[in-house]
């Protein structure tokens, strides 16, 4: 019974912690640390002391050794910095993802769990959607002329908004219950207008090809597949229409205009520039605005790959493409089973794998995140992932 309750116990602050992802960038007291970290951090010592066994999976193994390793070569930029609380701080939190969030859902995460956390999930942001639609005609709630809601920042705002999207999608087409069926459809609605309000060119180029791959994953190519596409067409081009130029900094009038453009592709440039002299350790994590602005530059480049390479060098470089190509790219390794077992990516399997991309492709064009309410999309993909292959694996026996 003591053990029944404790897992029951788990499994509501596991739901807990999947509800209020969406909602950790709402900081009105200030700070970083919100209740999604206190549960976090409660997860993990109900672990630490219920659990009588630890078991570190082969497939884990290929994110944890990198990850150690990143951290370690990170470090070594911190000897000469000027700025070693800001670093530390950063250092932290790449720790508090890389050692706390995953194991969390690799080794506790169930998909039973995970199905009725997300499900909850859309429900309430949904909700939190129609009530930003409510404030968008109100002048305060815009930060540079680009709707950011109750978020402090606009591009997290509409990053947020897409990654959520696939979810809302296949709650759509999962919803029993009537109401909210309809809920998560409003809650698409609402996404198109403030998406285009929050003038978020990478979350629409991200979404863009998100729902791409979760349509393709879930349904291959065939008539539903198509199907599926013009419905998702004709339920968005009308809002598309009618909103994109009532917004003045709209995220289709900036996708389709050179503005930060120039600035963007110098910063790029003078990247370059300090990776010749930083090759091998870099400018240290987070560092690298300090060092363009030195030189000329602006901001962080705006690219993931280039930001880390500038701040990490090219050991760390490999070491962080390596992580994120596994959480995002994982599913490559789902098609090449179905080659040979085939089998069908469920609805919240393709969603999860989509959300994972829509980050991946929004960080081409934006800072990378450090943020764990970004990296939980790709530390779920990659488990996803991996459970999927372990169970396909006791379905047609080890011997095969």
């Amino acid at each position: 019974m003591k053990l029944a309750n404790s897992q029951q116990r788990l499994d509501i602050k596991i739901i807990l912690s999947f509800i209020m992802i969406p909602y950790i960038f709402l900081t009105p007291f200030g700070g970083n640390f919100t209740a999604y970290d206190l549960i976090l951090i409660m997860l993990g010592l109900h672990i630490f002391i219920y659990r009588k066994n630890y078991y570190i999976s082969t497939y884990n193994i290929k994110f944890y050794l990198p990850a150690y390793l990143f951290l370690i070569i990170a470090f070594i930029p911190l000897i000469s910095t000027t700025h070693k609380i800001s670093y530390l701080k950063t250092l932290a939190q790449y720790t508090f993802i890389f050692f706390l969030m995953f194991p969390i859902i690799l080794e506790v995460l169930d998909v039973r769990i995970y199905k009725i956390a997300i499900k909850n999930m859309c429900r309430i942001w949904s909700i939190f959607l129609i009530y930003n639609i409510l404030m968008i005609n109100n002048d305060a709630m815009y930060i540079a002329r680009r709707f950011a809601g109750f978020y402090s920042n606009p591009g997290t705002f509409g990053l947020m908004i897409s990654i959520i999207v696939p979810f809302l999608l296949e709650n759509v087409f999962l919803e029993e219950v009537k109401l909210f069926k309809i809920l998560s459809f409003t809650g698409i609605i609402s996404s198109a207008i403030l998406l285009l309000a929050s003038g978020s060119r990478a979350g629409i180029v991200g979404l863009s090809v998100g729902l791409f791959f979760y349509l393709i994953l879930k349904y291959r190519v065939s008539f539903t597949f198509i199907k599926k596409c013009l419905w998702i067409l004709l339920a968005t081009l009308p809002v598309i229409v009618i909103f994109k130029d009532k917004f003045e900094r709209s995220g289709l009038v900036r996708l389709l205009t050179i503005e930060n453009i120039p600035g963007r592709i110098r910063d790029y440039l003078l990247a370059l520039e300090i990776i010749k002299d930083k090759f091998f350790i870099g400018t240290g994590l987070h560092n690298s605005s300090e060092a363009l602005a030195s030189i000329g530059g602006m901001y962080r480049p705006h690219n993931l790959f280039l930001a880390y390479f500038t701040e990490t060098g090219i050991i760390g470089l490999l070491l962080i493409s390596f992580i994120i190509i596994n959480c995002v790219f994982g599913f490559i390794r789902l098609l090449i089973w179905n080659k040979t077992y085939p089998h069908k990516l469920e609805g919240f399997e393709s969603s999860t794998i989509s959300a994972a991309i829509i980050l991946f492709v929004a960080q081409q064009f934006s800072t990378p995140t450090i943020h764990r309410g970004f990296w939980i999309f790709w530390a779920l993909s990659f488990w996803l992932v991996n459970e999927k292959i372990i169970n396909l694996k006791l379905y047609y026996g080890d011997d095969k």
